[in-house]
C-alpha cells in the first residue's frame, strides 16, 4: 500500500507502521522519524523523494539543487529504501512543455543512478500530462480524475 500525499507530523507514526511505500517524501526530519517509527520485522520503507521542479513556493518537494545531499542523508537511515523520484510539476497544456518538464526529472533521476544509487522509480505524470510523462520514462503515473472524472 503506496502513501501519495502530503505528511501531516501527527500522521508519521501511522505511516511508518501501515504502509510499504510513501511517494512524498521531502523533509530529513520526516524521513528520520519514519525510519524510528519503522518496526524491525518489517522491510524498509520504500520512499521517493518529492522534488519541486519549478521551485513554486507554494508547493511542497525539494529543488533540484538540493537533492543529491538528501538523497545522501536517507542511505544513513536502515529502515527506509530509496526507491526513486517524484514530482507533480507546474500545470502546462503544451505537449513539448510538458515532456521539458518531466526531463529535467528524469535528468535528475540518471544521474542519481550515476552516483551509485539503486532506484528503479519516476513516479510523474496526472491525467492532464501522463502522455508526456511516459515519453520521459515514467513508471508510475496518477490518473485517477481520467478514470473517475472530477472532483467538485
Amino acid at each position: 500500500m503506496a502513501f501519495p500525499g502530503g505528511i501531516q507530523s501527527n500522521k508519521i507514526k501511522l505511516i511508518a507502521e501501515n504502509f510499504h511505500w510513501v511517494h512524498s517524501l521531502c523533509e530529513i526530519k520526516t524521513a528520520t522519524r519514519l525510519n524510528q517509527y519503522r518496526a524491525i520485522n518489517l522491510l524498509p520503507l520504500n520512499v521517493c523523494i518529492q522534488i519541486n521542479l519549478d521551485e513554486e513556493p507554494n508547493k511542497a518537494g525539494i529543488y533540484l539543487k538540493d537533492l543529491t545531499a538528501f538523497a545522501q542523508s536517507l542511505e544513513k537511515l536502515p529502515y527506509l529504501n530509496l526507491r526513486g523520484l517524484m514530482a507533480i510539476p507546474k500545470k502546462r497544456t503544451e505537449f513539448s512543455a510538458q515532456r521539458d518538464s518531466f526531463k529535467k526529472l528524469h535528468r535528475a533521476f540518471a544521474e542519481l543512478q550515476q552516483l551509485g544509487f539503486k532506484i528503479d522509480t519516476l513516479s510523474m505524470g496526472m491525467s492532464g500530462d501522463f502522455v508526456a510523462a511516459i515519453a520521459e520514462g515514467a513508471t508510475c503515473v496518477r490518473i485517477g480524475t481520467a478514470i473517475f472524472g472530477h472532483r467538485s
